[in-house]
């Protein structure tokens, strides 16, 4: 027994008539009546006497309709929860982001976002880099906009852009008036260094390493606000990322470095084994229109 096949029984039943049944089911009426036929042979049992034009409905008919439009009306009830459920997942979204890519571009990509799908329930996570691929692991997190390097096999990305790191310098240090920055600079002035959970800290860190220097730390930071922060009020200088840059300050000043370019790669990374969903893409996409809103005009100064 197929629904088809109910489907068609009822409509005989409530039309009375294989013409008009036929009609309203969509279907030509020698094939709504094989498929009668071929139910009543199921049953073991005709649902309907056909009296010339006239059909009469069988005791079997009488009983089997009302289980038929029961089954029917399950089905739909069935295929209407499915459908509002999966509705209700196209239209929300859960999104971590790194503490360094908030201050100067979240607000505006939500700003968008908005625009773009004003249904959607959108939640942000802002988090380290460890606890955002944590939370998508374990299914929590649709997506999460992160920084290279991930070591996790199950996470996969895709680059929304290269986010060169800029020195950030205190207005009053001599040092500001150079047009651009010698790397052996950053071992002579007081650094101002994240803390070990940044993953931009891991990023400086290694750059250091491989040029070989040693900067002087004097401050230890969580935030990258802080950071901005010690550096207005002359204590030290940093290296900070160019959307962070592109808040123009007459306290701070924003060099490149010589000849080396100290980089960062930012994605939006998802789980191997999860779909992908139109809005977590979407999200990444506004963040990187943002980035290159705010940072472009701005890099081009500093060539």
């Amino acid at each position: 027994m197929e629904l088809h096949q109910l489907e068609y029984f009822v409509a005989v039943f409530e039309t009375g008539s294989f013409t008009n049944a036929a009609e309203r089911s969509g279907i030509s009426q020698p094939s709504l009546s094989q498929q009668i036929i071929k139910l009543e042979k199921e049953l073991g049992s005709p649902l309907f006497e056909r009296l010339g034009r006239k059909i009469v409905v069988t005791d079997m008919g009488q009983r089997l309709y009302p289980r038929a439009v029961s089954i029917l009306s399950d089905v739909q009830q069935i295929k209407h929860a499915l459908s509002t459920a999966n509705n209700e997942d196209m239209m929300r979204v859960n999104v971590g982001i790194i503490p360094t890519l908030t201050p100067n571009l979240l607000l505006k990509t939500i700003q968008r976002f908005k625009a773009a799908y004003p249904s959607a329930i959108l939640n942000i996570t802002e988090n380290t880099t460890e606890a955002l691929i944590s939370q998508l692991m374990n299914g929590e997190l649709d997506t999460a906009l992160l920084s290279l390097p991930i070591k996790n096999n199950t996470i996969v990305t895709e680059t929304l852009f290269t986010e060169p790191l800029l020195i950030a310098i205190p207005a009053v240090y001599p040092m500001a008036h150079d047009t651009v920055i010698d790397i052996k600079t950053l071992e002579t002035v007081p650094f101002i260094r994240l803390s070990d959970q940044n993953c931009l800290a891991d990023q400086v860190d290694s750059f250091c390493y491989t040029q070989q220097i040693d900067p002087e730390v004097i401050f230890y930071t969580s935030h990258i606000s802080t950071t901005l922060e010690i550096i207005r009020a002359g204590i030290g200088i940093s290296l900070v990322p160019a959307c962070i840059a592109s808040t123009t300050s007459d306290d701070v000043i924003f060099k490149r470095l010589k000849h080396d370019t100290v980089e960062r790669v930012i994605v939006a990374a998802y789980h191997r084994r999860r779909q992908q969903t139109a809005l977590s893409k979407a999200f990444g996409q506004l963040l990187k229109q943002t980035w290159h809103d705010a940072t472009d005009d701005f890099l081009e100064t500093l060539v």
